[in-house]
């Protein structure tokens, strides 16, 4: 009881637990809660002793409610406290117990013990959201892809157990839990354009740009932090900027929150602009605990017009974690950014339609080339969740095979100068991309800019065959039968020659000379001095 051995290994009893607790002070953070000061003590024994006295500490801790699942709130606030009384065994996971991972995307997790010789078995139930179905292992390793069908982050548990249980009883299930953020589902996620055209305006890979009275959004180590107002610690936070729909009292609430420090959170209101290196200018509201639990609730009269900025943040320095914001006004707008990368990098640009051409740093500087190119787009609600997308530059190719629709219309018995008509396509699939004319059956012809069905022509002076170029799938183009408008020419006649000399009443004859006579019966008109008679050529 009173003698110190030498060796610390040796020390036993009250020696040993004084050892324990003053190790204990020195590994736990400061402001410790009660499982940061347990977890520190429990540190130390394995540090000291290897372990020796885990299981009669982790018994004691269990009986006072400070067992396997227990949590408290923020160590300087620590009003919101989960008593449990499940033993800590011996032998409890090393690998990391709170995750998150992207809807539809692979999840790997490798789980692992500093005990030796340590077996795994572990079962995920069914959760409400997720359309993946229960599944079970008896591996370390676990591989499960789950689908987030909502627009709110979801999270799935995990439950393991390892044994044996280095204290002698039943091991209990020890708690994975990953967060599962949804992820952007594009309505235009495949792209494609014809080589050297041009991409119409408003047209692109695109994804919904939805503004909503929610919100959902995730605190990260990479999330950009400030000194919250009136405390010089580092606070990790999330900012939602909007102009106001309507003038009136308006509520912004924390309604969810799953923090690393528990729950508490806080919310800033600031007017026209928000500053994080002065987080008290602007500033016109702000509250920590209004809400349900210690969440927070502002109400503010806001006017219509005017730019507000809603920054949500936690109330220990350092916290992350996912949480959701709701108001009574539809003002959230999650930012969707577009990626060459599908993990990092820099956003090439933002909004909800994405046009690559010309863009810096997206590759494609014009659509001269050839080619298909991956891009990414994520939402800023759903983290840093990315959904593939693609956008093709095709050759255009001609389909010799495609009858892509009739013409019809007058297509004969036109003089040459004097005629007008209209050319009609019925019949065909796909747009009309251009007519093409020619006088020598298309050996060679002419374009004409012209993307409708119907084609005027006018005071045609010869013989013309037409047809429409129809685009029949992505760059694929097809040819309309050919329609000939055919131009008659007039007949010339020029000065007769009498070879018999007529006489009144008499019979004499002219010749004349005729070019460009079509088959046909021309009357004439003879006109002499006092006498008038047809002439028939």
């Amino acid at each position: 009881i009173y003698t110190v051995p030498a060796n610390i290994v040796d020390m036993k009893g009250n020696i040993a637990a004084l050892k324990l607790v003053n190790e204990g002070l020195r590994l736990q953070p400061c402001s410790p809660s009660f499982v940061d000061a347990r977890d520190a003590i429990l540190r130390a024994d394995q540090m000291l002793f290897s372990g020796r006295y885990r299981c009669a500490i982790s018994k004691a801790f269990s009986r006072r409610g400070l067992g396997l699942n227990a949590s408290t709130g923020t160590s300087t606030n620590d009003r919101i406290v989960t008593e449990d009384f499940t033993p800590i065994s011996g032998n409890s996971l090393s690998s990391p117990t709170n995750l998150t991972a992207c809807s539809g995307k692979a999840f790997n997790y490798m789980a692992t013990s500093s005990t030796p010789a340590t077996t795994f078995t572990w079962n995920r139930p069914a959760v409400p959201g997720i359309s993946s179905v229960a599944i079970s292992g008896n591996t370390a390793f676990v591989l499960d892809t789950l689908v987030n069908t909502t627009n709110q982050p979801i999270t799935v548990t995990y439950f393991f157990t390892l044994t044996p249980d280095l204290c002698g009883g039943v091991p209990a299930a020890q708690a994975l839990n990953v967060i599962v953020n949804p992820t952007v589902i594009p309505t235009v996620g495949n792209y494609t354009i014809c080589q050297n055209g041009t991409v119409p305006n408003g047209q692109g890979l695109a994804v919904p740009q939805v503004i909503s009275n929610t919100a959902n959004g995730n605190l990260t180590i990479s999330s950009p932090t400030f000194n919250r107002p009136v405390n010089s610690n580092l606070y990790y936070y999330k900012s939602y900027t909007f102009v106001a729909p309507s003038t009136g009292v308006t509520n912004f609430e924390v309604i969810n929150a799953s923090l690393s420090d528990g729950t508490d959170t806080y919310l800033y209101l600031y007017q026209n602009s928000f500053n994080p290196l002065s987080p008290s200018t602007n500033l016109i509201a702000s509250d920590d605990d209004s809400g349900v639990g210690l969440y927070s609730l502002i109400s503010q009269s806001i006017t219509q017009g005017t730019t507000y900025i809603l920054v949500f943040t936690t109330y220990s320095s350092g916290s992350t974690g996912t949480f959701s914001l709701q108001s009574n006004l539809s003002i959230f707008s999650g930012v969707n950014s577009w990626f060459r990368d599908a993990i990092g990098g820099v956003a090439l640009t933002t909004g909800p339609i994405f046009n690559p051409v010309g863009l810096a740093g997206s590759g494609i500087t014009n659509t001269a080339t050839l080619g298909t190119t991956t891009f990414y787009v994520e939402n800023s609600d759903y983290g840093n969740c990315r959904t593939p997308v693609t956008f093709n530059i095709n050759a255009a190719t001609v389909s010799p095979t495609t009858i892509s629709g009739s013409l019809s219309g007058s297509l004969s018995n036109n003089c040459a100068g004097n005629n007008s008509g209209v050319i009609t396509l019925t019949g065909h699939t796909g747009p009309v991309i251009r007519w093409e004319s020619s006088d020598n059956n298309f050996v060679t012809n002419t374009q004409i800019a012209n993307n409708t069905t119907a084609l005027t022509y006018i005071n045609l002076t010869q013989t013309m065959q037409y047809r429409a170029i129809v685009q029949t799938n992505n760059c694929l183009i097809g040819k309309s039968n050919v329609g000939t408008i055919l131009v008659t020419t007039p007949p010339t006649i020029t000065a007769g020659t009498v070879t018999n000399p007529i006489t009144c009443g008499g019979v004499g004859s002219i010749a004349f000379t005729a070019t460009n006579l079509p088959n046909g019966i021309y009357p004439l008109t003879y006109t002499g001095t006092g006498l008038s008679q047809n002439v028939v050529v």
